[in-house]
């Protein structure tokens, strides 16, 4: 038996076991997950993308809290650049996982109507205007469209022109309305930490021991977490793509982006898409793949098919999608009808799950 041929012997010997090792893997995974119970999804759902969720965004949010008090304090040009560079990054780093969690408002955090004082889309750049000018000059507390993650971007990226934010950040009626936004996204954001962890009647308590005013059995739990799931989606599909793209009116519209002062809204919708994947989970992760495939192996395997080439087509576009936007690459567009058939699906599931789907009080 000549060298070659044993190698090559070898080399089959060895990609064999690999194939069988792996398929064995698959399976003692998959047997671990088998019988799984809707409670079982939820209670890991809270525990282990929820909860994390919920910290990640209140550790994101106090870095940025320091980030712009640090810029607000006197020093030199030098130094004022490097500053305002450090809170834009901590501006998009705390987007981000604030959008992933877009997938996690669940309906006890729902009730704190902490999203719209945080995520008001579009920014009132009318009345922040007015009260950089006047000091006197007091929305009110009803006027939300002034504070939150889209007015702190109003004021760090100015159009993404550094040195025209600098130049705004100057004057220091500018910092203290800076700083005070960035204080009552701090709040809100602390609401939803502080009501999820509370005993005995917290969202997470009322979310696993599926009791409360918001849940009257497992099954509701269960509904909760498709709703938000196909919501989330929703909210990527017409008013992160749809509407700023004009895929079926027209001309792109730039400025409806999520995010086009920073420059980030393809990280944001990658965001939001990840929290929802999360969730889903595979073969070898917790979550509702597993409900389904006991039903449905077919559909629950489409699913995630969905998800991998979504995830695949992300990968493959460059940020920022704001430059060029009049002409928007061709992945973007097919993520864009991926993601309709996704939806498509998911509510698929929710028919074989015997969940029903209702619409909540925001809308959504």
């Amino acid at each position: 038996m000549n060298i070659n041929r044993i190698i090559n012997l070898l080399s089959t010997t060895i990609f064999c076991t690999f194939i069988v090792a792996c398929d064995q893997e698959k399976q003692q995974s998959k047997s671990q997950f088998k019988d799984v119970t809707e409670q079982q999804v939820a209670h890991y759902i809270a525990d282990n993308i929820y909860q994390p969720s919920v910290f990640a965004v209140n550790e994101s949010v106090l870095l940025l809290n320091e980030s712009i008090i640090e810029l607000c304090h006197p020093q030199t040009k030098e130094s004022l650049m490097d500053s305002l560079l450090q809170a834009q990054i901590y501006w998009k780093e705390s987007i981000a996982l604030w959008r992933e969690s877009r997938a996690y408002q669940i309906s006890p955090i729902k009730s704190l109507y902490v999203y719209q004082q945080v995520d008001q889309l579009p920014v009132n750049t009318i009345i922040i205007d007015a009260v950089l000018k006047d000091a006197s000059v007091h929305p009110g507390e009803k006027e939300r469209s002034i504070y939150g993650y889209a007015s702190l971007e109003y004021l760090l990226f100015a159009d993404n022109d550094a040195k025209a934010a600098l130049t705004q950040l100057k004057d220091k009626q500018t910092c203290q309305f800076l700083k005070n936004t960035a204080v009552d996204l701090a709040k809100n954001i602390k609401k939803i930490k502080k009501y999820w962890l509370t005993e005995p009647d917290g969202a997470k308590q009322q979310f696993k021991e599926a009791k409360g005013k918001f849940y009257l059995d497992q099954k509701e739990v269960t509904t909760n977490i498709v709703a938000q799931m196909l919501n989330s989606i929703e909210v990527v599909v017409w008013h992160k793509m749809g509407l700023p793209s004009n895929f079926f009116r027209g001309n792109p519209e730039l400025t409806k982006l999520d995010a086009w002062r920073s420059q980030s809204s393809l990280s944001n919708i990658k965001a939001v898409i990840s929290g929802v994947d999360k969730i889903y989970g595979d073969i070898e992760t917790m979550g509702i793949y597993h409900l389904i495939d006991a039903k449905d192996k077919k559909l629950a395997n489409s699913i995630r098919s969905h998800f991998d080439h979504i995830n695949l087509l992300l990968d493959k576009l460059t940020l920022p999608i704001e430059e060029g936007f009049n002409d928007p690459p061709d992945e973007f567009e097919e993520i864009f009808h991926e993601l309709q058939e996704l939806q498509n699906e998911l509510t698929e599931m929710a028919k074989e799950l015997e969940l029903k789907l209702v619409f909540e009080e925001d809308g959504d």
